[in-house]
């Protein structure tokens, strides 16, 4: 990759590289780890049978392609199994390997690091609030519909959906001194005035950003948006899932409380264990600002 000339794909291309003894499932899953990805997120490539029947048995959950016959024919297998369709690409997709790699940069200090809020706040981050614009409506849509692992249950919203909810979305973008990582947190709201209550339709959150305390920025900000509206309680419903299962522990963690109804939380701001704007702010080193 850094010395043949007649390689297309450069060592930069990529946000994680293996060449080592191990075999090809311990990869996989060190890269997941490393990259904060489910294993049901990725493709697994070979012209070897023995090296795919060892990911298929290990590793159930990767789809794995058997490259077979004359190389000259791989790109049309490839093409056939239609494992990487894009509709559009958006500015975050550009950017994508960078952040990766960032990230990785990010989680090496977290586990180096025994003060996690000292380490934080000197990444120097900003969150945003984006507003809903023709150049953000696609990203707020792909990432409601791709995120597995930070969402609250399976409702979708297209484009059109986003342009027409775009007073009751609330959209939030990271930049730290290492990079902008776009728009990385959506929440899809609805008011209520009959029950005073903001619902939440749905909360998703890009995998890159676990690490850095963005959920409870964004409650805070939902908060202040039930306060504006005069609204009493925050409600929403978590639908549980082999994918998403972090969620759970987050709720309560913010004082989300299980309702009678099925799959249905709630919680009075006021009562919230989280709701401390001043010290949230010294905590965790996130400033926000309307843009």
């Amino acid at each position: 990759f850094e010395r043949h000339g007649a390689m297309v794909l450069k060592l930069g291309d990529f946000s994680a590289f293996k060449a080592n003894f191990d075999d090809k499932a311990t990869n996989i899953r060190s890269i997941s780890k490393t990259l904060n990805l489910g294993l049901d997120t990725f493709v697994f490539i070979d012209d070897s049978a023995v090296e795919c029947a060892l990911v298929r048995e290990n590793l159930p959950e990767v789809w794995t392609i058997h490259l077979t016959g004359d190389p000259s024919g791989f790109p049309e297998i490839l093409d056939r199994t239609s494992a990487f369709p894009v509709s559009r690409i958006t500015t975050e997709d550009i950017s994508r390997t960078d952040s990766y790699k960032n990230l990785n940069v990010v989680s090496s200090g977290l586990e180096r690091t025994t003060d996690i809020n000292t380490f934080l706040r000197n990444l120097n981050p900003i969150a945003l609030i984006e507003p809903i614009s023709d150049d953000t409506v696609d990203r707020i849509s792909q990432l409601i519909g791709k995120t597995n692992q930070f969402k609250l249950n399976t409702s979708n919203f297209s484009p059109a959906d986003i342009r027409e909810r775009s007073d009751d979305i609330l959209a939030i973008r990271l930049k730290d001194r290492l990079q902008d990582y776009g728009i990385v947190v959506v929440v899809v709201t609805h008011s209520d005035q009959v029950k005073s209550s903001l619902n939440i339709l749905n909360w998703v959150m890009s995998c890159r950003v676990f690490s850095r305390r963005l959920e409870f920025l964004t409650y805070e900000l939902l908060s202040e948006r039930a306060a504006a509206k005069q609204l009493d309680r925050i409600t929403l419903q978590y639908t549980k899932s082999p994918r998403n299962k972090l969620i759970g522990e987050l709720l309560f963690q913010l004082g989300f409380e299980r309702q009678k109804q099925k799959n249905m939380y709630a919680i009075r701001p006021s009562k919230s264990k989280a709701n401390m704007p001043t010290h949230f702010i010294n905590k965790t080193g996130i400033w926000h600002t309307n843009h």
